[in-house]
């Protein structure tokens, strides 16, 4: 009996061993399949992504300045001061028949504890689709996060925040691509 449940043990660890190599495989490959996807600066760092859409981090992306031009822009919030689990809806001012919408989440105040979740929820050529952070949270400190989904429906912010302080959850969606860091000079 011992021997059977030294075995069963061996051949479970093997299982976990082969499964961990193969998944981690998996996710270099979609991070190439969303660098090619989405036209996203080359410091990305994906944190989800789907067929139509990605969520990332760039500290690239966050360091330009405003784009020259003029577009136009929709902002909404939520302010929370406790945890709470909850949504909010922000208008695509992007209405381009086979356009993208480019988006950005940023948490503001809070202290040291406070950290919030996301799933950004849209609609693409009639289905619903969502894209978050799963059970990912993240802190105000960990600067901006990014969207971008293939559509121009209005999108809902489900947020799950965990705060004891007063913490600003912000989405900003852009009817054009929020800085265009591909014309920048790469350092």
């Amino acid at each position: 009996m011992k021997k059977r449940f030294i075995g069963f043990f061996l051949a479970m660890a093997m299982c976990v061993c082969t499964l961990g190599t193969t998944a981690f495989a998996a996710e270099s490959s979609e991070d190439n399949n969303a660098q090619s996807a989405f036209d996203l600066p080359d410091d990305a760092v994906i944190l989800a992504q789907n067929e139509v859409g990605v969520i990332y981090q760039s500290n690239e992306q966050q360091s330009l300045p405003a784009p020259a031009s003029t577009y136009a822009i929709d902002h909404n919030y939520a302010r929370v001061s406790r945890n709470t689990t909850s949504n909010f809806s922000v208008n695509n001012p992007n209405k381009g028949l086979f356009s993208k919408t480019y988006g950005t989440l940023l948490l503001e105040g809070g202290n040291n504890n406070s950290k919030c979740g996301f799933v950004v929820a849209y609609n693409y050529m009639g289905v619903s689709g969502s894209i978050g952070t799963g059970t990912t949270y993240y802190k105000p400190s960990q600067g901006n996060i990014y969207f971008q989904f293939n559509g121009t429906s209005d999108v809902t912010v489900y947020y799950y925040a965990i705060t004891s302080t007063t913490m600003t959850i912000n989405c900003w969606l852009y009817s054009d691509e929020p800085g265009d860091y591909n014309s920048q000079p790469h350092l």
